[in-house]
């Protein structure tokens, strides 16, 4: 294994390699690639986002650029009348609130639910309407 992969002890990272490290994240949409521009691993920089609130919402911010340039190309592609079946992929995995599917369920009366499936570790997603809750929160009563 090369030194540039071996993880640093502790929770420190300089200013200039935190803006390394972004920079490099919303060019290329990769954390490996922007861990490695540092000299870390990717397993590194999860560890210093779990440890440094400033850097997690540094970096969510980055992902959320990110985002939004590919919902703008879906947009655009939309309108030259392409799917661009992989963009919409990612959008229904890292914006399942706003992209993800629909689902109804019959019972005595009819309810909507919309169903939000979200990676392990993920927080719940800013912006759900009252009533949503948790799957951790839903209580199955009974099947038939």
């Amino acid at each position: 294994m090369s030194k540039a992969l071996i993880p640093r002890q502790g929770t420190a990272i300089t200013g200039q390699e935190r803006e390394k490290f972004l920079d490099t994240l919303r060019k290329t949409f990769n954390v490996s690639r922007a861990a490695a521009a540092i000299g870390r691993n990717r397993t590194s920089l999860y560890k210093l986002r779990e440890a440094i609130p400033e850097f997690d919402a540094a970096w969510a911010e980055v992902v959320e650029e990110c985002l939004d340039d590919v919902e703008q190309i879906v947009y655009e592609r939309a309108l030259e009348g392409k799917q661009p079946v992989n963009n919409i992929f990612l959008l229904r995995h890292r914006r399942a609130h706003i992209y993800g599917e629909k689902v109804t369920v019959q019972q005595k009366r009819k309810v909507e639910l919309e169903l939000v499936f979200l990676p392990p570790g993920d927080s719940r997603p800013k912006g759900l309407p009252d009533g949503v809750v948790d799957a951790e929160e839903v209580v199955v009563l009974g099947r038939e």
